[in-house]
């Protein structure tokens, strides 16, 4: 079976360097899932950005939630893990960095700390 298909979900006002990272990541074949789509500033109308969210997260294995300092306040965030509990779509939350003291997301399991293992035994 090949690599795992991931939705990168991060706060995008706040944490692109999230985004960077996981995408270096994923290029120099560090991690053992590839990166199927990721948050998108929420753009007009809602009800497409919904749609393509919807689409994108049904087609994954689960949902990567990147969470740094602010993530549980960030409107599209909370917006992605509504729509992965609807989908069934499983969500692994990982602090994204050392120095953050971040609040993980009641609703999006246990908050993990991305380190080579965690990542293998998450993802896979």
């Amino acid at each position: 079976m090949g690599k795992k298909r991931v939705f990168l979900s991060f706060d995008v006002a706040n944490d692109q360097i999230f985004k960077s990272f996981v995408l270096r990541q994923v290029e120099h074949g560090t991690v053992p899932f590839e990166v199927m789509d990721f948050s998108r500033p929420i753009s007009s109308p809602k009800s497409a950005w919904d749609a393509r969210t919807r689409r994108s997260i049904t087609r994954v294995h689960k949902v990567l939630l990147m969470v740094g300092d602010f993530t549980h306040h960030a409107p599209g965030v909370l917006r992605e893990v509504a729509i992965a509990e609807k989908a069934g779509t499983p969500i692994v939350q990982v602090i994204g960095r050392k120095s953050a003291s971040p609040e993980g997301l009641l609703n999006a399991g246990r908050l993990y700390v991305w380190t080579p293992e965690n990542i293998a035994n998450l993802l896979g």
